[in-house]
């Protein structure tokens, strides 16, 4: 057993640094499985020709209600990301909703409906799940939300077990705007009226490149800790190197306003439609020219490249204005929380 002054459950509910050393000396200890080492988003299941990915995550956000979306869309679209990254689409899903006892009942019947029109969007079936009331509660409504489907992507199977020293990495669009909608619409800040959260099911959108494409390694949605999170998350899985050209990654004038304003960085913030793609060495452009042009995800860009490592300490690189420094890992987050 760790000492449990090593993390709090905001910094592992939140920051991924701390997720880790968690996750490494509370939770491996006792439940050693092969794939729960993977630390994918995802499991996946071989059973005899089936194979199946499941995933199982909780959803909390103050506002319930946000521009772009809400916890119920979040809850779907959520699910159905982590599931995306072992090449499955959200086939069955299973819900549970802790509700606070003095919820208006109108909300939860909005929350519903938002899980309905986006489970049939997504084409997914609620199957089965759960209620449970508490009183006195931080948060009015937790969704959790667990996603089976069956792995239809043709070739080896996604990992970041499978990244090659010059593999390419790429953004799908631009970032920390989920975060920039969530806190603004909170703290009345005014940017809720120019900035919308990203939140959305990225399958509807490449799935068929993701089931069909040989190139694609690797891919994670960059939820908590932002896009350097799953970039650390990577670097420190593979133990290679990682050089992300910070210039590169797209972000709305918008989103860089707020983020400044808040002095916050915009690689640490909350995607909830944002993924990282890792491709073969020589495929990066070639990668991104179809998802502009073929998935309609106009910002998709070429954002960085996995190199060979001398150390622990030079992981991650960031490269900004032609300079290249490291980045450190830390063991929580030094932005507003959004739950």
């Amino acid at each position: 057993m760790s000492d449990l002054g090593s993390w709090t459950a905001r910094s592992v509910g939140e920051g991924v640094g701390a997720f880790d050393r968690f996750f490494a000396e509370e939770i491996l200890p006792r439940f050693a499985s092969p794939e729960l080492r993977r630390r994918s988003d995802a499991a996946r299941l071989e059973l005899g020709s089936l194979v199946l990915a499941v995933t199982c995550d909780a959803f909390t956000v103050d506002p319930l209600f946000f521009p772009g979306g809400d916890i119920g869309t979040l809850a779907v679209c959520g699910t159905a990301n982590d599931l995306l990254t072992e090449g499955a689409r959200p086939e069955w899903l299973l819900m549970s909703l802790v509700l606070a006892e003095q919820i208006d009942p109108h909300v939860v019947e909005r929350v519903l409906d938002s899980i309905q029109a986006q489970a049939s969007v997504s084409h997914a079936h609620l199957v089965g799940g759960d209620t449970k009331a508490i009183s006195n509660p931080r948060s009015e409504l937790i969704v959790t939300m667990t996603g089976l489907g069956v792995v239809r992507r043709q070739g080896p199977a996604l990992g970041f077990e499978t990244v090659r020293s010059g593999d390419e990495l790429l953004v799908t669009g631009p970032i920390a705007a989920h975060s920039i909608a969530v806190m603004s619409a909170r703290e009345g800040l005014g940017f809720e009226r120019v900035v919308s959260s990203d939140c959305r099911d990225v399958g509807l959108s490449i799935g068929s490149l993701v089931m069909a494409s040989p190139s694609i390694r690797a891919l994670r949605d960059a939820t908590r800790g932002g896009l350097i999170g799953v970039v650390h998350e990577l670097a420190d899985t593979t133990g290679m190197a990682v050089e992300l050209d910070v210039d590169a990654v797209p972000v709305a004038q918008e989103v860089t306003m707020a983020a400044e304003m808040l002095g916050v960085d915009p690689l640490e913030l909350t995607n909830e439609g944002c993924f990282l793609i890792v491709v073969e060495a020589g495929t990066g452009e070639r990668m991104a020219a179809e998802l502009r042009e073929t998935c309609g995800l106009d910002d998709a860009t070429v954002v960085g490249q996995v190199l060979e490592t001398s150390g622990p300490l030079d992981r991650v690189r960031l490269r900004r204005d032609g300079q290249v420094r490291v980045s450190v890992r830390s063991l929580s987050i030094g932005v507003p929380r959004l739950c």
